[in-house]
């Protein structure tokens, strides 16, 4: 690619996502009038945005496209709101030292968390009665990207339904914490999430991909970050009094 090619592709982009800011905008602005209007009333707003999807789509050909990318954004716009407690717990299972061996433990002993060192990689463990969810946290110099995935593990409610193979925590170790295919495509989906950094800032055609068919993985997601997060703030002061005791043991 010649240097003038690049310049054009990256004055393309630059007008692409001005575009996506002035929808962005729009889009909070409208919210911001529905609020005031319809605040709390979820039948109502349902029948707005169902009527106003509709109404839209020109081309009735490409309606389920434009839900399906509708629901793709919305899930980039709802990762994207839990993204600094996803970092936040991390920092937290790290500094607090809560590990495999050692985990952060909660909920009467039916949820469980630790972080996975590594020398590149963010990675943590969310685990409850019935579920278990991987996160990978991976920054190069051109992108952020941060993976979730359902792993298996014993008591996995699904770990019957071949369309679900779950991956257990022993073969990401062995693909260095790294996705079989980076998307949509791999077992126990959950998200996952790609912010660009440096000057280009590209919204790929889906930030989170699938999410329309992966929503109430997503919510499952917000809970899990909020409930961890909030009890380790809880026992923050407990537990650093426990390492700070245990380091004068040793």
């Amino acid at each position: 690619m010649t240097t003038k090619e690049l310049d054009q592709l990256t004055n393309h982009l630059d007008k692409h996502m001005e575009q996506h800011g002035v929808a962005e905008s729009f889009g909070i602005h409208v919210a911001d009038i529905l609020r005031r209007k319809w605040s709390g009333d979820t039948d109502i707003l349902a029948t707005f945005f169902s009527s106003a999807l509709s109404s839209v789509d020109e081309d009735r050909g490409c309606f389920d496209l434009l839900v399906r990318w509708t629901m793709d954004r919305l899930g980039w716009f709802r990762f994207r709101q839990m993204l600094p407690d996803i970092l936040m717990v991390h920092e937290m299972l790290k500094r607090l030292q809560y590990t495999k061996t050692d985990r952060f433990t909660f909920n009467d002993l039916d949820n469980h968390g630790w972080f996975i060192p590594h020398v590149d990689k963010r990675l943590f463990v969310l685990e409850s009665q019935s579920r278990m969810k991987l996160v990978i946290i991976d920054k190069t110099d051109f992108a952020e990207t941060i993976h979730v995935r359902r792993v298996w593990y014993r008591h996995d409610e699904d770990r019957n339904h071949s369309y679900r193979k779950l991956l257990p925590l022993s073969w990401y170790h062995k693909h260095d914490w790294t996705p079989k295919y980076g998307d949509f495509r791999d077992p126990g989906y959950v998200a996952t999430y790609k912010q660009y950094l440096g000057d280009i800032s590209v919204m790929t055609q889906k930030q989170v991909e699938g999410s329309g068919y992966y929503w109430h993985e997503l919510e499952g997601l917000a809970f899990d970050i909020n409930s961890t997060l909030t009890v380790l703030y809880e026992h923050k002061t407990e537990r650093t009094s426990q390492l700070r005791n245990n380091k004068k043991d040793h």
